[in-house]
């Protein structure tokens, strides 16, 4: 399920490609999408989820967006069907206002807060100290791409220009991030490991992406 839009359909089929490639059945043949920006209401897609035989289901929302769906999915008392989904679905103030709804949902994403590696212990500790609570994915993602700007400024030589500051930034060879060692690929994405999560309280009250597993490392 996803909401019916560009980035929508890209997230919900790059799951849905792989999916049935290696044998996975989609109900009805196809994912379900929901009107964006109107919908609210997720009641009347959900309803049909235990009729339909699902044994499972995969979901690609955001923001606003993700705290209705999770709420409206644990009210209607659907959590003995697991629920997987992008990053996003449970990520950051999301997470927050959906709380004890989104426990034991499954999120694949290339950073969780509790990922132990030296980088990431450090940028944890100095993130909570300063706002008492853990960073999200897109807070890791800004502190990379001031990172990666700040190498590349300083490779660039004295007078930067935009094409000498890209030239840079391709030439900078792994990163050391919270995420973990990654570096630009040939089409310029992060070549980086990506993460099961699993939402549970992390050691008493507060919830938070748990790391699963890791899953893969995509190059391109």
């Amino acid at each position: 399920m996803g909401p019916d839009y560009q980035g929508g359909h890209d997230q919900v089929e790059g799951f849905t490609t792989t999916f049935t490639a290696l044998g996975g059945k989609l109900v009805d043949n196809k994912p379900t999408y929901t009107p964006y920006p109107t919908t609210t209401n997720f009641v009347p897609y959900l309803s049909k989820i235990r009729a339909s035989g699902a044994k499972a289901v995969y979901a690609f929302y955001a923001g606003k967006d993700a705290i209705a769906f999770v709420k409206q999915y644990n009210q209607l008392g659907l959590n003995d069907i697991p629920l997987y989904g992008a990053g996003a679905l449970t990520e950051g103030g999301s997470l927050t206002a959906e709380g004890p709804a989104a426990l034991d949902i499954q999120t694949v994403a290339p950073y969780a807060a509790d990922l132990d590696n030296a980088a990431n212990r450090t940028f944890v500790a100095a993130y909570q100290q300063k706002f008492h609570h853990a960073p999200s994915y897109n807070v890791m993602i800004s502190w990379d791409a001031a990172a990666v700007l700040d190498r590349g400024i300083a490779a660039a030589g004295a007078n930067p220009t935009s094409a000498s500051l890209n030239t840079a930034i391709g030439q900078l060879g792994q990163i050391d991030s919270p995420r973990g060692p990654w570096q630009f690929s040939k089409s310029h994405v992060p070549a980086q490991e990506w993460y099961l999560r699993k939402v549970q309280h992390d050691g008493g009250t507060v919830l938070a992406n748990v790391t699963e597993s890791n899953l893969t490392t995509l190059t391109d």
